[in-house]
């Protein structure tokens, strides 16, 4: 069986649960739209593109379709993490 082979994307993300699965995790989901990247300027930036499978750390795809902030807070032992997707209506 061919569990996910390929879909690097998803295997970013499924990683991203699972390392930080014993941290106190606030994690939300926006539309895309919403995306400044001026906003997350202390955060780490993942840019994603589920058709290629491609993700690239800090730096932009020419086409993507989800983005991963994430941060994590030492002094309050804490893990925000904000995905931006297209979202269905």
């Amino acid at each position: 069986m061919q569990f996910l082979k390929g879909d690097k994307a998803f295997n970013f993300l499924l990683g991203l649960i699972y390392g930080y699965r014993t941290a106190d995790v606030d994690m939300k989901i926006r539309p895309l739209e919403e995306f400044k990247e001026e906003e997350y300027s202390d955060f780490t930036i993942y840019y994603i593109d589920r058709k290629s499978g491609e993700v690239k750390k800090g730096e932009k795809l020419s086409e993507y379709t989800h983005v991963v902030v994430l941060k994590e807070d030492h002094e309050n032992k804490k893990v925000r993490i904000v995905i931006f997707k297209r979202l269905k209506n």
